[in-house]
């Protein structure tokens, strides 16, 4: 149809977009850059980046890319990996170096590797680790069990469900596929899997793909990239400097063209755009009923289970939900740093490096994460959990639980060597997403004053977490983060309280049943006393980072840009203001805000948007400040006038539509329910607000937010050399 209806209307050019290859080196080259300094980091004397890259060849082979994929991983992946014993455990640096891995997505491929938050002095050593771990890894090759491992993660990811399958495959094909390669060929992942095992069956294939691309390769790249305290005032400095050249250069009538030109953008982003030439659904096209999940619930041993059976493909999906109402508060800040490190330490009997190799073996992966949970109609009670998760192919399921089991029971932070690589890797991670998701945090920030719920997420997840991890970086008292962490461990881990879900083949739940059998038996029945209960609370804690002391406040970070975020409190999801809160965010998001903050701004984005339990706005990359919050309280005015269209009301309720009735992948049916409790009835009343919602009840909306904007909370997350202004003004508090 496409094709009759647009594309014969058309002849085919030649666009001229080859990309050409890249001019071989015929020797190493390094380079040293100047780039900003790291945000809020902990050690300013070990802020250098070194990475170390090669040029490997073009991406039209799959079996090339797909081994070369597998040596990367193979290279660099989890404690076993020869460049993380080399560099990572090395403790030189705090993590890998932006871009590390294995890129295939253009027209020739590469391959870096290094690390970040190294000092000046290291770089050299770092490089050289870099070259001899390879040349070691030609010499000695890999385990069989990794490379088996490595296959088995494969066999698990083709046969995992997504919902963006089709989206995917059209990614995976068009890397080579606009550089001239068969969109068809770069498809055959199994064929190419067959040719690789026939390989490895032949002789040293991944030894003598590193003697070929790495050790015999001329066109290797080594840059450094050292801090500079003045690199965001020189780059504004050029940028003004350019500014000025171009100005000086262009005659009067040239500027009276831009003048002109200016105008008439500003007049064109002011028109109301005819989007009825846009083919669109109406209501009457959105089914009437919720999408309804098939589950039931059982007991294991007084233990609650919730049993989804899903088409899953051979693998079963295991949750486990621990209450957090045992840890004490000095406890709770840990918890985040606590799952994060629960997954790499070692168990029972297995030294992380041990059990690391399990998990690759017989699992898809053993994850932790903590969870905050307001209730859907009472915004003042809240649930806090830790859920661990698994998932292995059906025949693997006893030794996945077993894994799981071992972590729970006698997890093992005897290691302080390991918890200190752990503990630097992920405050620098956290420091790596600051500015990239910096709007993220100020609304996180904001939203810390409203509620007990909310500051607790703030604690757990936001700026405040990250202050955290700075403080225990700093402090270097590992074996006392030890003793918090097994105290926790302790506290957390028991059948009280424990939630189960399942996600797998029906034909699968008699014998998942008799394995879970055997895993909550493992379990203590009720919550451990903390072994270092004598202990309390150490003098030397770390202390958090305040919560807002007034109803505005500027973060500064050594960036030239801003985030900004501005939130107030709204419904909870039963409520029925809450459908006109969402479809309010979605009508001044893309009818009011884009326009303001985007198009005249000049920030990379900004909007805003109904949760339960509050409403938000928010920008990011935003050259503005206080212009920015203006705009987010004219848009509520804006909103409570009703000077918004019928069609941007149709048009936000069909994208909350789309967002309800997304396609859901098997692993996560039913999980929704059981891990916030709303039922089908629930989401079948909010989805019946949602279609009967009218104009007035969004101004309502509106008029009610506006008129409590004093009580709102705003936070700028942005440049610190705007200090001497913020730190000066009413109701406005400055921290760094």
């Amino acid at each position: 149809m496409l094709n009759e209806l647009v594309m014969q209307r058309f002849d085919q050019i030649d666009p001229g977009t080859e990309v050409p290859d890249e001019v071989q080196y015929s020797a190493p080259v390094s380079f040293e850059v100047a780039g900003p300094p790291s945000t809020m980091t902990a050690t300013p004397e070990k802020d250098c980046k070194l990475s170390v890259s090669y040029l490997l060849g073009r991406s039209d082979d799959v079996v090339t890319t797909t081994s070369l994929s597998l040596l990367s991983s193979l290279l660099m992946s989890g404690p076993n990996s020869p460049m993380y014993q080399a560099l990572i455990e090395s403790n030189l640096g705090n993590n890998w170096s932006p871009g590390s891995g294995y890129e295939s997505s253009l027209r020739e491929t590469s391959f870096s590797i290094g690390l970040q938050g190294i000092a000046q002095e290291d770089a050299p050593r770092v490089e050289r680790l870099v070259l001899d771990t390879l040349k070691a890894s030609a010499e000695s090759g890999f385990p069989q069990e990794r490379i088996d491992s490595l296959l088995h993660q494969i066999d698990l990811s083709m046969r995992h469900v997504t919902t963006e399958f089709g989206i995917e495959v059209a990614a995976g094909v068009s890397h080579s596929w606009i550089h001239g390669g068969s969109p068809l060929r770069s498809l055959d992942t199994l064929e190419a899997i067959t040719v690789i095992r026939k390989r490895l069956a032949e002789g040293p294939y991944f030894q003598d793909l590193i003697k070929t691309h790495f050790l015999n390769n001329t066109h290797r790249v080594t840059v450094l990239m050292t801090p500079d305290e003045t690199y965001n005032e020189q780059k504004q400095r050029r940028e003004k400097e350019k500014v000025a050249a171009i100005a000086a250069s262009l005659s009067a009538a040239e500027k009276e063209q831009i003048v002109a030109n200016s105008a008439a953008l500003s007049a064109r982003q002011d028109e109301v755009q005819d989007v009825s030439i846009l083919p669109f659904l109406n209501l009457d096209d959105i089914p009437l009923e919720t999408r309804k999940d098939h589950f039931f619930s059982g007991l294991i041993d007084a233990t609650s289970v919730q049993w989804n059976p899903q088409p899953t493909n051979g693998i079963t999906y295991a949750r486990f939900m621990f209450d957090t109402a045992p840890l004490p508060p000095h406890l709770l800040p840990y918890v985040p740093l606590f799952t994060a490190l629960l997954p790499s330490m070692g168990a029972r009997e297995h030294d992380y490096r041990a059990l690391a190799q399990l998990i690759e073996a017989k699992t898809g992966g053993v994850g932790a994460s903590a969870k905050i949970e307001r209730h859907h109609t009472d915004l003042s009670s809240y649930s806090t959990h830790v859920v661990v998760g698994v998932h292995a192919l059906d025949s693997n399921l006893e030794e996945a639980l077993d894994i799981v089991s071992s972590l729970c029971v006698a997890p093992s932070f005897t290691n302080l060597e390991h918890i200190k690589t752990l503990l630097d890797a992920t405050e620098s991670g956290f420091q790596s997403g600051l500015i990239d998701n910096g709007h993220q945090y100020a609304r996180s920030y904001a939203a810390s004053s409203l509620s007990p719920a909310q500051a607790l997420s703030e604690q757990w997840h936001g700026i405040s977490q990250f202050k955290f991890l700075q403080q225990l970086v700093a402090a270097e008292d590992i074996a006392g983060l030890a003793q918090r962490l097994t105290e926790v461990a302790s506290l957390l881990f028991s059948r009280q309280h424990l939630r189960i879900c399942i996600n797998a083949e029906a034909t699968e739940f008699e014998r998942i049943e008799a394995v879970l059998e055997s895993f909550v038996a493992k379990l203590p029945a009720s919550h451990a006393t903390s072994p270092f209960v004598a202990a309390a609370t150490p003098t030397n804690s770390p202390t958090l980072f305040p919560p807002p002391s007034t109803p505005n406040s500027y973060i500064g970070v050594p960036v030239d840009t801003h985030h900004s975020a501005m939130v107030l409190n709204s419904a909870a999801y039963t409520d029925p203001h809450y459908p006109p809160a969402v479809v309010l965010g979605n009508i001044l998001r893309n009818a009011y805000l884009h326009r303001e903050i985007r198009e005249k701004g000049g920030a990379y984005g900004g909007g805003a948007g109904g949760a339960p339990g509050s409403f938000s706005f928010y920008s990011y990359r935003d050259p503005n400040t206080l212009p920015t919050l203006a705009h987010f309280r004219e848009s509520l005015q804006w909103g409570a006038e009703g000077q918004f269209t019928d069609e941007n009301i149709l048009e936000a309720k069909l994208n909350q539509f789309a967002l309800l009735d997304a396609p859901v992948a098997p692993q996560h049916v039913g999980v929704g329910h059981w891990t916030t409790g709303l039922t089908h009835e629930h989401r079948q009343t909010n989805r019946d607000r949602l279609r009967a919602l009218g104009r007035s009840d969004i101004q309502e909306l509106a008029s009610n937010l506006l008129a409590n904007t004093s009580t709102a909370s705003s936070v700028i997350f942005g440049d610190s050399a705007e200090k001497a202004t913020f730190a000066a003004m009413d109701n406005w508090s400055y921290s760094e």
